[in-house]
């Protein structure tokens, strides 16, 4: 009888054989996990970093924009750094006729480019570092209202009760100027406040508003108690500054920015 032998190659994989195989798919497995691992956190990590930088530049726009806009000599830092508050102008113009010296209800004035829109606004002229104190003699006015240009087109200012201007203006300048307006960092977020009136003191969140829509969230995540704001005064040869700093967390990432602003000087 005779003996059938099968070829070797039909005998299949060893276990070894086997063994090994699978040890290499584990390794390219894990390989190939921790590459895509990888990359996932690195586009995560590059997304989040744009969100934060997107953050922060939209938020030092913001501010930019109304620094930008401030009545000259407006500006308050608080001690700390956590809170900045200004005058918004509304409009500007030249005046004729003003009560300096005497107190008055009414002064003359060339019409405004821009018409003031807001209910309540006030007339700032050679506004100094005692702005936010409404007192006569003073820089600020009581609320005002313009008439319609005469016949020589010139407008009427009436104030809601008599004042008397401290100082005049060299170029005979004025603003129209409504509330104040503050920035201020709450624990870890930062918020925008309107409406409060004007205070002697600069004012902190503790008397600010607490609510829609006189107190407006512009960014959280911010660290606690950090200084924002920095204020450099106006002297005779440049325009006042302000440099803001901002530092955003979000997850594991941080991000700084600081970003300067000039604002007005002229009165």
């Amino acid at each position: 009888m005779r003996r059938h032998t099968t070829p070797a190659a039909a005998n299949g994989f060893t276990l070894i054989e086997l063994l090994v195989v699978m040890m290499l798919l584990i390794i390219l497995s894990v390989g190939t996990v921790r590459f895509l691992n990888d990359a996932s956190s690195g586009y995560l990590s590059g997304t989040q970093r744009g969100e934060l930088a997107a953050d922060l530049r939209h938020v030092a726009h913001h501010i930019g924009i109304t620094l930008r806009e401030a009545t000259p000599n407006s500006l308050r830092v608080s001690a700390g750094g956590t809170c900045l508050e200004l005058l918004p102008v509304a409009s500007a113009s030249v005046y004729l006729s003003a009560p300096l010296g005497y107190a008055d209800t009414t002064m003359r004035v060339v019409p405004f480019d821009n018409a003031p829109t807001p209910a309540t606004w006030r007339v700032a002229l050679a506004p100094s570092a005692s702005l936010y104190n409404l007192t006569s003699p003073g820089a600020i006015s009581p609320t005002a209202m313009a008439s319609a240009p005469d016949t020589d087109n010139i407008v009427t200012l009436s104030f809601a009760a008599a004042h008397q201007f401290a100082a005049a203006s060299p170029r005979q300048r004025f603003f129209a100027v409504t509330q104040p307006v503050s920035y201020c960092l709450d624990n870890d977020s930062l918020y925008r406040y309107t409406n409060y009136g004007y205070q002697a003191t600069q004012p902190d969140p503790t008397i600010l508003p607490t609510t829609l829509p006189d107190r407006s969230l512009l960014a959280s995540g911010l660290q606690p108690g950090s200084a924002l704001f920095a204020l450099t005064p106006a002297s005779l040869t440049r325009n006042a500054s302000v440099a803001i700093t901002l530092t955003l967390n979000k997850g594991d990432d941080q991000l700084s920015l600081t970003h300067a602003v000039h604002v007005r000087n002229q009165t």
